[in-house]
This record gives C-alpha cells, sequence and structure tokens, in this order.
C-alpha cells in the first residue's frame, strides 16, 4: 500500500507543482488525511520536489543552453526572481515548517489566492512578452515568490501572478515562473540532499522516495508543456474555482475529523 501511496503523491506532485492549485498545500493536507508517514514526511517531499526540478531542466534545457551562450540578460532575470524566496527559505525554513505546515493555513491560503487569481485576470494588462521583460518585472516577481513559502499559496500561482501585475501575458508570465523555479528547486534539493545524508533511512525508504521521485519528474514534464499551451488561451479562473472546493473540502474535513 505504501507504494501506492508514493506513486499518488507524485503525481499529485507533479500536477500541482505546476498547476497553480498549491503542491505543498495538496502534500500538507495529503499526509494529514491519508495518514501516510514516511521516516521524515519532509524528506519525502524534498524527493518530490526533486522529480519536478528534473522535469523543469530536462524540459527547459535549450532554453537555458540558449541564455548560458547567447543571451546572459535572461540568466541575470532569473536570478533576480529567484533570489528573494531563495535567501528567505534558506533562513527561515525551519520555522516555516514548525509554524505553517498546517491545514488550516493551507485552506486559507488556497482561498485568498484565489480570490487573487479572479481580480488579476479581470483587472492586468497583458502586453508584454518574456523577451521585453525588465529587471524591476522579474523582481516584483521574485518578490511576490516569497508568499509562496506558505503551504497553500502555490509558488507557480503567485509568480504568474506577478508577471501579470507587471504586465506580462499569462503563458509568459507561467513561462517566467518555471524558469526561476530551476535555481529554487536545484537549491532545496542540494541543502536537504545534504540534510539527509546524515540520517540513516531504511532501504525500503529510499524504494518509496524513489518512486516518488520519478513519477513527479514524468508527471510534471508532461504538466509543464500543456499548461503552457492552456494559459496561452485561458483564464486563471477555474484555478481559482478548484482552489475554492479544496479549501471547503479540507475545512470540512477538519471540522468532522474523528
Amino acid at each position: 500500500m505504501e507504494y501506492l501511496y508514493a506513486i499518488f503523491l507524485g503525481i499529485v506532485q507533479g500536477l500541482t507543482e505546476f498547476i497553480p492549485v498549491s503542491s505543498s498545500g495538496h502534500l500538507v493536507a495529503l499526509h494529514d488525511f491519508l495518514n501516510f508517514n514516511l521516516y521524515s514526511d519532509l524528506a519525502f517531499d524534498v524527493a518530490l520536489h526533486t522529480g519536478t526540478f528534473l522535469a523543469l531542466l530536462i524540459f527547459f534545457w535549450k532554453d537555458l543552453i540558449h541564455y548560458i551562450t547567447k543571451e546572459h540578460r535572461m540568466l541575470w532575470l532569473i536570478l533576480i526572481g529567484a533570489v528573494p524566496a531563495g535567501l528567505v527559505g534558506l533562513f527561515l525554513e525551519d520555522i516555516i515548517d514548525f509554524y505553517l505546515r498546517n491545514p488550516w493555513i493551507v485552506a486559507l491560503m488556497l482561498v485568498i489566492v484565489g480570490i487573487i487569481f479572479l481580480l488579476v485576470e479581470k483587472y492586468a494588462q497583458q502586453k508584454y512578452d518574456l523577451k521585453n521583460m525588465t529587471w524591476r518585472q522579474a523582481l516584483t516577481v521574485g518578490l511576490l515568490q516569497i508568499i509562496s513559502l506558505i503551504p497553500g499559496t502555490s509558488r507557480s500561482g503567485i509568480t504568474i501572478v506577478g508577471g501579470m501585475i507587471s504586465g506580462m501575458k499569462r503563458d509568459q508570465a507561467a513561462r517566467f515562473s518555471f524558469l526561476i523555479g530551476i535555481p529554487i528547486f536545484a537549491g532545496a534539493a542540494l541543502k536537504k540532499g545534504y540534510d539527509l545524508s546524515k540520517i540513516e533511512i531504511g532501504s525500503d525508504q529510499w524504494t518509496l522516495i524513489a518512486i516518488g521521485l520519478i513519477t513527479s519528474f514524468v508527471v510534471g514534464f508532461f504538466c509543464i508543456k500543456y499548461l503552457l499551451l492552456f494559459l496561452k488561451k485561458y483564464p486563471l479562473n477555474v484555478f481559482a474555482y478548484y482552489r475554492f472546493a479544496l479549501a471547503a473540502i479540507i475545512v470540512l474535513f477538519l471540522i468532522f475529523k474523528p
């Protein structure tokens, strides 16, 4: 049964890391509801995030090579967008994990960010492509990404919103959101990998972690591809409504939980 849970959570991570409905929120809620506990829930969650990091790296490999060899300006914009949340997460990770990994907080943030989606879709002027992006727009996205450290927010969601607020087209904002996720996930994976190297974990636990990582990688790769196509034509509204429904389910579960 644990292997099925690992596959299920890998699918959830692969979908929700990029679809703007909050991967961390889903994982916090599912760990609580399913009572699925590895030696370390956080270690397993990081393994799932590593899978989606690899999905990003493979999907955008050609873009990254182009930026490294020819378009250095975009590399600087990616760093500007990634650094704020990276620094806050590095220094406040323990506080965030202890105080904010809570289903009630998840439900609240699902609703708040869902409302923001609807407002941004109604009022934002979507005029610019990624090639027109300025450092101020990148910084706006980067500062908003700090909020994504709160479970239930959605890193992709809040950074897409940041891009749209600064005038970017929805699908272009999503593309930048994914690009700045690469250094964020890489840093998290390296740090947690070092932490895990000091912990003794059984072979059965490593098997579960590997299953979750591979599943999140495969699902995440295809999710990136088709979400970019979706956001080129359709607004964020459907994700807002999903967030409201999920928040209601979480609250009802918490109220009537035995």
